[in-house]
Order: C-alpha cells, then structure tokens, then sequence
C-alpha cells in the first residue's frame, strides 16, 4: 500500500480512534470478541474512510499481534482479513500535491495601480 507521503502519525491523528485504541488496552486477553467489536463499530463509522481501515489493519498486525502476545479472536482474524482486502492494492490521497505552476516568486512584488 502506497502512503504517498503520509506518515503513520499523521494517519493515526484522530481524536476517535485515539480513544478508541485507548480503550483496548490491556483487554485483549479477557475480552478479545468485544475489542473486535470495538474495531469493527469504527470501520463501520466510516466504511469507505481507507483511512479507518489502514488503522485498523495497522493496529492488528502491531508487535503484540506478530509476536502471539495478543490473540486474537475469530472475529478480530475476519476483521483483519478484511481490512487487508480493503486496503489491498489501494493508495492514500496525496498528502503533498504536485501542482504543475512555476514557483512563486520569493521577493516581493510591486504592484502598479
């Protein structure tokens, strides 16, 4: 997947989802259903958002999950399945557009009136 030029702070800077994460802390090995849950009603927020969906896809496939720290549920592997298959082949919108203008002149200009 392309980021074209996003960085990973910005893509996670939002104020839902940081709460959201927040809130799954320390849960996963007594409620993993529910934390799927959780992720789930935040994609569902936005079903379209990539930008929702490369979180959720982040977040699942983070160290605690790579390592088997963090199981997770048969729901949780759906929803990741899923927002691999979302995200799969797709781009962010450019961050830093390219415009096709000459620069702007760095002194300033007088203006005649």
């Amino acid at each position: 997947m392309k980021y074209n030029g996003w960085t990973m702070a910005e893509i996670v800077d939002d104020r839902e989802w940081q709460k959201r994460r927040k809130a799954l802390v320390g849960c996963w090995k007594e409620h993993p259903g529910l934390n799927a849950f959780m992720l789930r009603s935040y994609v569902n927020g936005g079903p379209t958002d990539i930008f929702r969906w490369v979180r959720v896809r982040n977040y699942l496939t983070g160290s605690g999950f790579r390592t088997g720290q963090i199981k997770l549920s048969p729901d949780g592997q759906k929803l990741l399945a899923e927002a691999r298959k979302f995200c799969e082949g797709k781009e962010l919108p450019e961050r830093y557009p390219v415009y096709d203008q000459p620069a702007l002149p760095t002194r300033e200009v007088e203006c005649v009136g």
